[in-house]
C-alpha cells in the first residue's frame, strides 16, 4: 500500500478523539457544547456544499449513508432534541467508524477516490468530527432513555427506505445514476463482488449476508446503549445527570430562569 500512512493518520486521530473524549468524561456542559458545535460546522458546511451542486447544475445529493449521517446527526446536535439524540450519537460514531475502517483497509483507494489532497483532507476532517461528537454524545451529555430505543433502529429503517426511493427515482429523479452507491451496493448484496467471485453469490450466501447486517446493526445499536448506561451508572451519587447538547435545552433554561 502506497498510502499507508494515510491510514496511520487516521488511526491516531481516532485515538486522540477517544482520549479526548476520556478527559472530557467529567465536563458535560463542555462536551455538549463541542457536539453541539461539531454539528453547526457540518450541518453549515454541508448545506452550503449541495447549494452549490444545485446553483451550478449539478445532479448531487446525499444519498450514502455517511452523507444522510451529516444532516441526521447536526440537526439533533443542534437542535438538542433529548429523544433523539442516541440517533444523532450512533449515526455520528457509525459513519466515522466505518470511514475509519474503509481507510485502513484501502488507503490507496481512499486517495484515488478524490480529485486533491484538499478534498481528501476535508472529508476525513468530517468524518472524524462525527465521530468525536457521536462520542461526546454517548459518553458525556445525558443518559439515554430506555423507552427510546426504538429512535435508533426507526432511523436505519427509514434511512433504507429513502435510498430505495431514490433507486426508483421516487426522490431525485433527475440524479443520473445510483449504481456505484456504497449504501445500495450493501442493501442489496452486490458489494460482495468485491470479496467473492459472482458465481458463488448464491441464495444461500444473501440470506447470510442479510442475517450478518441485522446482527451487526442490532448488536452495535445495542452496545451503544449499553456503554452510555455504564457511563451514566454513578449519576445518582454524583448528582450530575449530564447536559444536553444543542439549543432548545439552552432557551429552556433561559426561560426557566426568567419565571
Amino acid at each position: 500500500m502506497k498510502y499507508w500512512w494515510v491510514s496511520l493518520i487516521v488511526v491516531m486521530a481516532c485515538l486522540l478523539e477517544i482520549a479526548a473524549v476520556y478527559l472530557l468524561r467529567k465536563h458535560r456542559k463542555v462536551s455538549a457544547l463541542i457536539a453541539t458545535l461539531i454539528g453547526a460546522v457540518v450541518l453549515i458546511y454541508k448545506s452550503v456544499e449541495f447549494i452549490e451542486y444545485r446553483v451550478e447544475g449539478s445532479a448531487v445529493y446525499p444519498i450514502e449513508f455517511s452523507q444522510i449521517s451529516y444532516f441526521t446527526y447536526s440537526a439533533i446536535a443542534v437542535a438538542g432534541v433529548e429523544f433523539m439524540l442516541p440517533v444523532g450519537g450512533f449515526f455520528g460514531f457509525a459513519t466515522g467508524f466505518g470511514n475509519t475502517l474503509a481507510v485502513i483497509a484501502s488507503p490507496d483507494t481512499m486517495v484515488a477516490g478524490f480529485g486533491s489532497w484538499a478534498g481528501l483532507i476535508v472529508s476525513l476532517g468530517i468524518h472524524n468530527l462525527l465521530f468525536f461528537g457521536g462520542l461526546l454524545i454517548c459518553f458525556n451529555t445525558v443518559k439515554f432513555k430506555k423507552k427510546f430505543a426504538w429512535t435508533i433502529p426507526l432511523a436505519l429503517a427509514l434511512s433504507v427506505v429513502f435510498i430505495i426511493l431514490v433507486r426508483e427515482k421516487i426522490f431525485y429523479p433527475d440524479i443520473a445514476s445510483t449504481d456505484n452507491v456504497v449504501f445500495l451496493q450493501i442493501l442489496d448484496g452486490s458489494i460482495l463482488k468485491y470479496l467473492i467471485p459472482a458465481e458463488k453469490i448464491t441464495t444461500g450466501v444473501l440470506v447470510a449476508w442479510y442475517a450478518g447486517l441485522v446482527v451487526l446493526l442490532a448488536g452495535t445499536g445495542t452496545a451503544f446503549y449499553a456503554l452510555n448506561a455504564r457511563s451514566h451508572r454513578n449519576d445518582g451519587v454524583t448528582g450530575d445527570f449530564g447536559c444536553c447538547p444543542g439549543l432548545m435545552p439552552c432557551v429552556k433554561r433561559i426561560i426557566k430562569r426568567k419565571r
